[in-house]
């Protein structure tokens, strides 16, 4: 759980509490950019608009780089379950054309 005062939060959901993580530089800084997050049961996932960066919660110290999108591709939504982390994003043909729908060619 990520709060607005830059704290993050470890729900129990077995006991109904919550823990405080001790927040590492690096997801400060992130924190302005940060576009959605996910959550295994251990890894912490924090998505950019074109970046994933993992954190172990074990340690909660060392963001890694874990995905860099390519070009004109933006992260709209990030979704982890058991050792599989989805991401969702939308393609832009140019910056000012962003791609929602593929039609797939008749062949």
């Amino acid at each position: 759980m990520h709060s607005k005062y830059a704290k993050y939060l470890l729900l129990d959901s077995d006991n109904n509490t919550y823990s405080e993580l001790v927040t590492p530089d690096k997801l400060i800084e992130l924190k302005p950019s940060i576009i959605s997050m996910a959550s295994n049961h251990h890894s912490l996932y924090i998505a950019t608009e074109s970046e994933v960066y993992s954190i172990n919660l074990a340690k909660m110290q060392d963001v890694e780089l874990a995905v860099q999108l390519q070009h004109l591709h933006f992260i709209s939504h990030l979704n982890a379950n058991n050792d599989k982390l989805a991401i969702s994003f939308l393609t832009a043909n140019t910056q000012n054309n962003i791609e929602l729908y593929t039609k797939k060619s008749a062949e």
